[in-house]
């Protein structure tokens, strides 16, 4: 496959250039909407912010951790072009397989992986089980990690596309930062939303598997409801 295989769309020929040459890049669909955006510096690094305090005179793609640290910084993607899904100009994707600014530049070392044992987890368990007992939380949400090899012809436009039609109702994005790596998801939790001076947000908490039922037909059992008021409480605190 060629960067001008017509097999592809433009915006997964963008993707394909894009991530064989290492350049900046974010593409999103917000919920319930068709228009991918997709966001490109081509001409520069983003910029490394010290702080989140730090950005208001700035405007662009926001990538930060939920915390800080050496090998794990925040981001801020000022692209040099915006794009809408298929909208993109064939030359300047001709252009861009040209661009050779970003295949030099090396992550930061990062620690080993592994998948999660079994054992280990079921300890992690217990130790939180003990902390809430002893009243130092209410409610613990661990995580484990697991690793999959990907196979040869995977492709990663193929698969973020498949993502936002899987995911109609969420904020699906794929990311790519030099100085980090390639991020993909699809998230239903809102950050914030600002309009007409008014903020909102969501706690997202207890769920359930979705059916075709209106949504008045769903019901809660007590342990879903105590969950979600701890997160309810803690985002007004």
């Amino acid at each position: 496959m060629t960067f001008s295989d017509p097999t592809y769309s433009p915006l997964g020929q963008l993707h394909k250039v894009c991530l064989k040459q290492n350049i900046p890049f974010a593409s999103y669909r917000l919920p319930l909407k068709e228009e991918i955006t997709t966001l490109v510096q081509q001409n520069s690094l983003p910029e490394q912010i010290d702080s989140l305090q730090h950005f208001e005179t700035k405007s662009g793609f926001v990538i930060a951790p939920f915390n800080e640290s050496v090998n794990c910084g925040i981001f801020l993607l000022k692209p040099d072009n915006i794009f809408i899904s298929n909208n993109i100009d064939r030359n300047y994707i001709h252009e861009l397989a040209e661009n050779t600014h970003f295949l030099n530049i090396v992550q930061p070392a990062k620690s080993e992986l592994s998948t999660t044992v079994s054992e280990d987890f079921i300890q992690q368990v217990n130790l939180a089980k003990e902390a809430i007992a002893e009243g130092q939380f209410n409610k613990v949400v661990l995580s484990r990690v697991k690793l999959e090899s990907l196979n040869d012809d995977f492709d990663a436009s193929d698969f973020y596309l498949k993502l936002c039609k899987l995911y109609p109702h969420a904020f699906v994005y794929m990311i790519q930062i030099p100085q980090v790596g390639i991020w993909m998801g699809a998230t239903p939790e809102t950050f914030l939303v600002i309009a007409d001076d008014k903020v909102q947000t969501v706690s997202l908490a207890g769920t359930q598997l979705a059916t075709n039922e209106e949504v008045e037909s769903y019901t809660w059992n007590a342990k879903e409801i105590e969950e979600q008021g701890i997160v309810t409480d803690f985002v007004e605190k």
